[in-house]
């Protein structure tokens, strides 16, 4: 379990190469408590992995702000992370928020059991919000499983007044987006995201955020050791 009680946290570019880290710093705004996780890579051609597991995340009412971030970038190089067990709201902007982009990066994230409700802002944009790819050059892979089918896998979102209950995006043609089933049947990115969580309201999930298209797998993603 990761602790966000006032730590002080490295500057993840003078991290060793394959180090295990879980960069939980650069919080909601202006909280002196840190109370947002973030990882982000940045190094090109390396791999890092991180955990954020157990942790009660409370945002600045009326931030546009993100729960969790974690971003992945550069023209190679591989983010492997476990988002588990997590109670996030006053989130302004995403309470999950994944974005792998600006150039071919790979991200491996694994996300059950969370809980993201009551954000804290009046036009949240979405509990989960997973991006993947931005420019025309991007090649980014992401390789997502979102909760499953047993209820201990699960995540509940909620988002009263959000844009998106869900929200998901493959950039273009040119970057792949791996959806694990983790036990769903279903047919479509939406179906599986309903039949592997509790939506708060399974209408309003958005997979049409990019122009890509979205693989549909029985394989799970790589975790951190």
């Amino acid at each position: 379990m990761n602790s966000l009680r006032e730590k002080e946290f490295p500057d993840i570019r003078s991290l060793e190469p394959g180090r295990s880290v879980a960069q939980e710093a650069v919080g909601f705004e202006a909280l002196r408590r840190v109370r947002m996780s973030r990882i982000e890579r940045r190094y090109i051609g390396r791999e890092m992995t991180g955990k954020i597991t157990g942790n009660q995340l409370v945002g600045k009412p009326g931030s546009n702000s993100d729960g969790i971030f974690v971003r992945a970038a550069g023209a190679s190089g591989t983010l492997t992370t476990l988002i588990q067990g997590n109670t996030i709201t006053g989130w302004g902007n995403a309470g999950i928020h994944l974005q792998n982009n600006d150039g071919g990066a790979t991200m491996n994230a694994s996300i059950f059991g969370n809980s993201v409700t009551a954000p804290g802002a009046a036009f949240p944009f979405s509990p989960i919000f997973v991006d993947n790819g931005a420019t025309a050059g991007d090649t980014s892979i992401m390789n997502l499983v979102l909760g499953g089918t047993s209820a201990a896998q699960k995540n509940t979102f909620s988002g009263t007044g959000s844009v998106a209950g869900i929200s998901l995006s493959n950039f273009n043609a040119a970057t792949t987006f791996n959806l694990s089933r983790n036990g769903s049947a279903g047919g479509t990115a939406a179906a599986i995201v309903i039949d592997d969580n509790n939506p708060l309201n399974p209408s309003n999930i958005n997979t049409s955020g990019g122009g890509g298209t979205f693989n549909l797998v029985n394989t799970l993603p790589p975790t951190p050791p």
